[in-house]
């Protein structure tokens, strides 16, 4: 805590204009309730005034209703009132300071010898100021010294006190001070504590909150490069098992058709050789980016399974539907005109592709319907390429 220990002040103005806001905001209540409080002490105590001193409670009570009251009451108002207070300390310590004032006034006021109550008052006065009220050490300190010297100048030069009497004044008076400084201090110097404490624990939540944003987009980044090809962003060989899969129990279950479309792209080694794997690389992402249009309905997938082979999953689809697909997917492929002058086919890029179809049942499985599609690619190649061959799984 790097601030003036005299003052309880923190170097940083601008820590100290955080605290002084947290201090206010956190108090708040607790300054309305003690004034309130301190009003009605200070308003029932008149009753004391015409109990003690009936022919003196006019004067006494102009003092404590007509000086005094009036200030304490605008004070009440003032931080009553809505909105953000920016001189609340300021407001305390004139509100206090007339108060004690008050009862120095009612000291002079009263007879000497009979002054102990009201400096008895005195004393709680300063307490109050000191503690309960919640005030700031240096404004309460302000407040409460003012009052000593006020009582000090009234009790020489109005009062007619007894040097002996007024030295014993002196001692209680001062120590109840310092006695209230020590509390007011203490009191500040915890709230200052906790507000670093809650500064520390706010910086720490909020770095914890910024490592988890950090790991969640780490996790999502690290589920993608496991899931999704690296060149295409499509799924990969291991993203498109799991899901071949989990759709061949879904429509075992409801007994439905689900076709793969097993795709290679046409001499693609003389392509990488002809025009260098960075062209061999784009043409695979165009290629990928064109299979995802094809993958319209729910369940279905395009993914990248090895080098320039790619699958279609679709989902819910026969044989004639899927067999269309994949030549339109062949007929696109001639329509993109990457240029290959090393394809033995043609002078552009083109593909063979093998479908398979079958509704899934007990004595069959996934890798029956993926080896019936690679047979179906195999028939394509075998056939002179750029061409699809369609097979059904019974």
């Amino acid at each position: 805590m790097d601030m003036n220990l005299l003052t309880l002040s923190f170097r940083d103005r601008i820590q100290e204009q955080e605290f002084l806001s947290d201090y206010e905001h956190h108090f708040r209540l607790t300054f309305r309730i003690a004034l309130t409080i301190g009003i009605l002490f200070y308003a029932f105590f008149g009753a004391l005034d015409v109990y003690l001193y009936p022919l003196l409670h006019t004067d006494l009570w102009l003092v404590r209703y007509g000086l005094v009251m009036p200030v304490l009451v605008l004070a009440a108002i003032y931080l009553f009132r809505a909105g953000r207070h920016t001189r609340t300390q300021e407001v305390l310590t004139l509100a206090t300071l007339v108060a004690g004032l008050g009862v120095v006034a009612m000291t002079v006021i009263i007879p000497a010898w009979a002054r102990n109550t009201y400096f008895a008052g005195l004393i709680i006065v300063m307490m109050f100021v000191y503690t309960f009220l919640r005030m700031r050490f240096v404004w309460a300190c302000i407040s409460s010294w003012l009052v000593v010297v006020a009582y000090e100048v009234a009790s020489l030069e109005f009062g007619s006190v007894e040097v002996r009497h007024l030295v014993a004044d002196n001692f209680f008076l001062i120590s109840a001070n310092f006695v209230g400084m020590a509390a007011c201090y203490s009191m500040e110097y915890d709230a200052r504590r906790r507000f670093i404490l809650m500064r520390e624990l706010h910086s720490e939540r909020k770095r914890i909150s910024n490592v988890n944003v950090e790991l969640e987009s780490l996790n999502t980044m690290l589920d993608r490069l496991a899931h999704h090809d690296d060149l295409t962003g499509i799924p990969n060989r291991r993203s498109f098992f799991a899901h071949l899969t989990e759709e061949w129990n879904r429509h075992r279950r409801f007994k439905a058709s689900m076709s793969l479309v097993l795709i290679d792209v046409d001499y693609f080694k003389r392509y990488n050789d002809t025009y260098g794997h960075q062209a061999g690389d784009e043409c695979l992402k165009q290629l990928a980016s064109l299979m995802l249009e094809f993958t319209n309905r729910a369940g279905d997938q395009a993914a990248r399974i090895g080098g320039e082979e790619f699958v279609l999953f679709l989902a819910g689809t026969d044989l004639a539907e899927a067999c269309e697909l994949g030549k339109k997917l062949r007929r696109k492929v001639e329509k993109m005109n990457i240029p290959h002058t090393g394809s033995l086919v043609a002078d552009y890029v083109t593909i063979s592709a093998g479908v398979a179809t079958t509704v899934p049942g007990e004595n069959l499985d996934a890798e029956d319907l993926l080896k019936q599609a690679d047979n179906a690619l195999y028939e394509a190649k075998e056939a002179g390429r750029n061409q699809v061959v369609c097979h059904t799984l019974e």
